[in-house]
């Protein structure tokens, strides 16, 4: 058992970062390229980048939304996440429950 759950971190981790890495390249040349100055594009860039890495590595571990370790419900998080479409385009949005 022991063994399964490194191997789950592992590739959690490593997905994590191959998310991160992508969404780094595609907000950097294609979705943020209108952004000047290049270091303002650069931490907008980022900023996506960790959040969704973010967001992946919770999803594929029982630290995520909604998980407990003893599932009693003691210690969930209180925050919904969901993208809103703007009029400027589309951005993370979160409410509190």
């Amino acid at each position: 058992m022991s063994r399964w759950r490194y191997l789950k971190f592992g590739v959690v981790g490593a997905s994590g970062t191959l998310v991160n890495l992508l969404v780094l390249y595609l907000a950097q040349e294609f979705f943020l390229a209108s952004i000047e100055p290049a270091t303002q594009r650069l931490y907008a860039s980022l900023a996506c980048a960790i959040g969704l890495a973010t967001v992946n590595i919770l999803s594929g571990t029982d630290a995520g939304p909604g998980r407990t370790a003893n599932r009693s419900g003691a210690g969930r998080w209180p925050v919904n996440l969901r993208v809103t479409r703007w009029p400027h385009g589309w951005v993370p949005a979160c409410n509190t429950s």
